[in-house]
C-alpha cells in the first residue's frame, strides 16, 4: 500500500538564468528519476515517478514513489521490492514494473499491485520500461536463465507477453511510441553502429546508420526517428531515420551534448552537458537553436548524471543533481519567452 510522506519541495531561481527551479525531495539519499527516456510522467503533466535508496523514509531497497508537480503529495508505492522495468502507464492510473518473475501494474493512488503476465521461468527483468502511447504495448529488456538477454514484448490489453528477441548483450530496449510496430535497442559494436531496431514481433534487426552515437538516444515523438549525441569530443544532436542512408544534423556547437531527450511533440530537445559542463540546454530541433535553460550544478558523478526529460506538456524539465551533496530530484520550469526565441 502507498505510503504518504511530508511534502519535501523548495524553490529557488538558476544561479545563470534566473528561470523558478523546484527541488522536489530533500532527505540524505539517492533519490534519481528514471532514465531521460523513460515514460515516468502522468499525461497531464501533473505527477512524477522517482525512486530512492537508502535513506531515513524506508529500506534498503530501491523503491518507488510518486510526487506531484508542485512537490505534494508524496508517496512511497513500493517497500522492499527488487524491481525494475519501471515505466508510467499511458493513462497515469497506474505504472508498470517486473518483480518475482512477472510484469506487474500498480495503482498509482494505492500502490496496489495487479499481474499482467509472467516472465519465463528464471528472467528478470533489466532496465527501464517503455509504453506506447495508446498504451497497449510494454516493453522491456530481460536477463534470460541461459545468461543471454532478450527483449520482452507485451500486450497489455491481452496480457499477452513474448520474448522477440535473444541477444548476448543489449540496453535501452525502446518501443516506438506511436504506433509500437517496432522496437529499437542498442548493443557495442567494434564498428561503432551501435543502435538497431527489429519488428515488435520479432524479425530480422536492422541497424541505423549512425555511427559514434553514445549511447544516449530515444524516438523522436512520431516520426519513426531517433535522436542521439556522438561520442566526446564532437559536441552535437543528430536524427536518423530507420531507412535512412546518414544521419541528419540538428545542432553541431563547441559544447558537448550528453544525454539528450526530445518533448511529446518532438519540437524540443534538452541536453544536459559535460566536460566541461555547461548546463541544460534547450535546442529548438527544427532550427537547432539553442540556449541554457539552467545549471544543473551536479558533480556528474555516477549517481548524478542529469539525464533531464520533459513532461509531456513540453512546459517543465526533470532532471538530478547533486548539488546539496545527495542526489536530489529537480524540477525546471521553461519561461515561454525562452521558447519563442529559440523558435523565431
Amino acid at each position: 500500500m502507498a505510503t504518504p510522506m511530508s511534502a519535501e519541495v523548495s524553490f529557488y531561481q538558476d544561479r545563470v538564468t534566473g528561470i523558478r527551479i523546484a527541488q522536489l525531495t530533500a532527505w540524505p539519499c539517492v533519490n534519481n528519476i528514471p532514465y531521460f527516456h523513460d515514460h515516468f510522467f502522468t499525461p497531464d503533466s501533473g505527477t512524477l515517478l522517482f525512486h530512492s535508496t537508502p535513506g531515513p523514509r524506508g529500506a534498503g531497497t530501491a523503491d518507488i514513489y510518486r510526487v506531484d508537480m508542485n512537490g505534494h503529495r508524496l508517496a512511497r508505492l513500493t517497500t522492499g521490492l527488487r524491481w525494475s522495468g519501471l515505466a508510467m502507464a499511458a493513462d497515469g492510473k497506474g505504472f508498470y514494473y517486473t518483480s518475482e518473475g512477472a510484469l506487474w501494474w500498480a495503482d498509482l493512488e494505492t500502490g496496489e499491485p495487479q499481474q499482467v503476465v509472467k516472465l519465463p521461468p528464471g528472467a528478470s527483468g533489466a532496465g527501464g520500461g517503455s509504453v506506447t502511447r495508446d498504451g497497449k504495448v510494454y516493453v522491456v529488456q530481460l536477463v534470460l536463465a541461459s545468461g543471454e538477454m532478450g527483449i520482452l514484448r507485451v500486450y497489455t490489453d491481452r496480457a499477452q507477453g513474448e520474448v522477440v528477441h535473444t541477444v548476448s548483450r543489449l540496453s535501452h530496449a525502446q518501443v516506438e511510441p506511436s504506433e509500437g510496430r517496432m522496437i529499437a535497442y542498442q548493443i557495442t559494436r567494434p564498428d561503432n553502429i551501435n543502435q538497431w531496431w527489429l519488428p515488435a514481433d520479432g524479425g530480422e534487426p536492422r541497424p541505423f546508420m549512425l555511427e559514434e552515437g553514445t549511447g544516449h538516444w530515444m524516438w523522436v515523438a512520431e516520426t519513426r526517428r531517433i535522436v542521439s549525441t556522438l561520442l566526446h569530443p564532437r559536441g552535437a544532436l543528430l536524427t536518423v531515420g530507420i531507412d535512412d542512408p546518414a544521419p541528419s544534423v540538428v545542432v553541431e556547437a563547441p559544447i558537448y551534448f550528453w544525454h539528450a531527450a526530445v518533448s511529446r511533440d518532438g519540437v524540443w530537445a534538452v541536453s544536459d552537458t559535460n566536460w566541461p559542463d555547461q548546463g541544460l540546454q534547450l535546442v529548438h530541433m527544427p532550427t537547432g537553436h539553442f540556449e541554457t535553460l539552467c545549471m544543473s550544478d551536479s558533480d556528474n558523478g555516477a549517481w548524478n548524471h542529469p539525464h533531464p526529460s520533459f513532461s509531456p506538456d513540453g512546459s517543465m524539465v526533470a532532471f538530478q543533481s547533486n548539488r546539496t551533496g545527495v542526489p536530489q530530484v529537480y524540477l525546471g520550469h521553461i519561461p515561454p519567452e525562452m521558447k519563442a526565441q529559440l523558435a523565431g
